[in-house]
């Protein structure tokens, strides 16, 4: 692995002169949190590449410690999202929350895929990885909503009134 780097920094030492030079156009400022999330991204990559391949990337360490990572986002995520105001941006209020939640689902969703169905034989991974959606949602096979829905329009409730605790007009 070290004989790749020295003839690509030798490659990288030579392009350089040739990079156009260009002025700073002042008032720009460092971004602390994006210099800080780039590298926290990239030493999770690291981590999790070395990790996975000291203990494979079915073993149980690996399977857990990115799953308890998973949940973690997911759970900051929500978190997050259950801090947004009235009336806040998209941007800053809502899109952090949005995304941890969805980095959150992105690994443990997975993971938990992969630790269900590697604890059966070859011939039983099929019917695990089937059984294991529903199994996660008790509520909707028991009858009992997995989330509240909005009331249909009727008697009680007339056409362009609020709902009431949705926040939704009819």
């Amino acid at each position: 692995m070290f004989l790749v780097n020295p003839p690509l920094i030798a490659i990288m030492l030579v392009l350089i002169p040739r990079l156009p030079a260009s002025q700073a156009t002042g008032g720009g400022r460092v971004d602390y949190r994006g210099a800080l999330l780039v590298t926290a991204a990239i030493a999770a990559l690291i981590f999790g590449l070395s990790t996975g391949q000291q203990h494979g990337f079915s073993g149980a360490e690996t399977i857990k410690l990115v799953l308890v990572l998973g949940l973690a986002a997911m759970a900051a995520g929500q978190a997050w999202l259950a801090q947004v105001a009235a009336g806040s941006g998209y941007l800053p209020s809502v899109l952090p929350g949005l995304v941890l939640t969805a980095l959150g689902i992105g690994l443990a969703l997975p993971t938990a895929s992969i630790a269900i169905t590697s604890g059966v034989h070859g011939r039983d991974q099929g019917l695990a990885g089937a059984l294991s959606p529903p199994a996660s949602r008790p509520g909707r096979r028991s009858g009992w909503p997995s989330w509240p829905r909005p009331p249909r329009p009727g008697p009680r409730i007339r056409p362009g009134r609020w709902w009431p605790g949705t926040g939704c007009r009819s």
